[in-house]
């Protein structure tokens, strides 16, 4: 999704995020921001990503992040969430394995990885990033 800003005639920025409803008629004031440059690729699946600042760099636009642990309802609701992803990353590596995209020793390696994950120790939450797609 495209992300916008809002500047003045010197290229300041005055508003961000901007949004615009209509890019075909896109306003004069609005600039389209460089939203991947500075964006954390090790963000964790308990982790989120928000707006930090937009600064001009030559002649674009970029984002900065910040990471913030994403906040659940409740204890319960994380342990669900991790639980989901545990049995989605399953069918995405049977899935990848019947379509011929990874191989047996493949699809065993990531099966061993989400079985050291237990929903109730925290320590472990970090190994769902270890699954090889």
């Amino acid at each position: 999704m495209p992300v916008f800003a809002k500047i003045d005639e010197n290229g300041d920025v005055l508003e961000f995020p901007y949004r615009v409803l209509d890019m075909r008629r896109m306003p004069a004031d609005a600039v389209l921001c460089n939203s991947q440059v500075k964006k954390p690729t090790n963000v964790k699946w308990y982790e989120g990503l928000w707006y930090e600042r937009v600064e001009r760099e030559g002649d674009e636009y970029v984002v900065y992040y910040i990471k913030k642990p994403k906040k659940f309802f409740s204890e319960d609701e994380k342990k669900n969430t991790l639980k989901t992803l545990i049995a989605q990353a399953i069918n995405d590596s049977e899935r990848a394995l019947s379509e011929q995209k990874i191989t047996f020793e493949q699809h065993n390696a990531n099966l061993e990885v989400l079985h050291t994950i237990d929903v109730d120790d925290e320590s472990t939450y970090d190994n769902y990033h270890n699954i090889k797609s």
